[in-house]
């Protein structure tokens, strides 16, 4: 009775296999991993953009640019602004000279405006060039597609997420949830 005898022992070991041995269960579970926060960098005003420099899934610094509107008209009002600017204290002066104080005073006001309208513009041409707040990954769909389209004040652009605030979300059948361990 030798293969009885042997199989009782190959059973025996079975179920004490079976019930003194834990191996590893693997739970079947879908996952998403989201960012905590996202940054979003939106347009400062309204206008066409001329470059991207980035595309989804790019790591940026703080202060990366990502890319750039166009500033040609900006540029071309600027650049009008100092001509203003230089004529209306051109006027300033000369009024001084032949003391016409009103004239001057006149001429003075206008330079003030036309040098506001030179910050503004100088102001928004740096503005032009999108830049990220914070260090993260770029997530937001591809712009390099939409170059030259026209975007308003305010539409998002990029939406950045830093990488050390993320957070995985499982979905584990209800089964399956006492194998799961922290």
């Amino acid at each position: 009775h030798t293969w009885v005898k042997l199989l009782a022992i190959l059973i025996t070991l079975t179920l004490l296999f079976s019930f003194l041995i834990k191996g590893d269960f693997k739970a079947d579970a879908s996952f998403v991993v989201q960012s905590q926060e996202t940054q979003i960098v939106p347009a400062p005003f309204d206008g066409y953009i001329e470059e991207v420099f980035v595309e989804p899934g790019d790591v940026v610094t703080p202060d990366t640019v990502l890319a750039k509107l166009e500033t040609i008209q900006l540029e071309s009002e600027l650049i009008s602004s100092r001509a203003d600017y230089a004529k209306a204290m051109t006027e300033a002066a000369t009024a001084m000279r032949d003391g016409k104080i009103s004239e001057a005073q006149i001429a003075q006001a206008d330079a003030e405006k036309a040098q506001a309208a030179i910050q503004l513009l100088e102001r928004r041409i740096q503005e032009a060039y999108l830049k990220s707040p914070v260090g993260g990954t770029v997530v937001s769909p591809d712009l390099k597609r939409r170059i030259r389209g026209h975007v308003a004040i305010g539409d998002a652009m990029f939406e950045v997420s830093p990488i050390d605030q993320l957070r995985a979300e499982l979905s584990v059948p209800e089964e399956e949830i006492a194998y799961v361990f922290a």
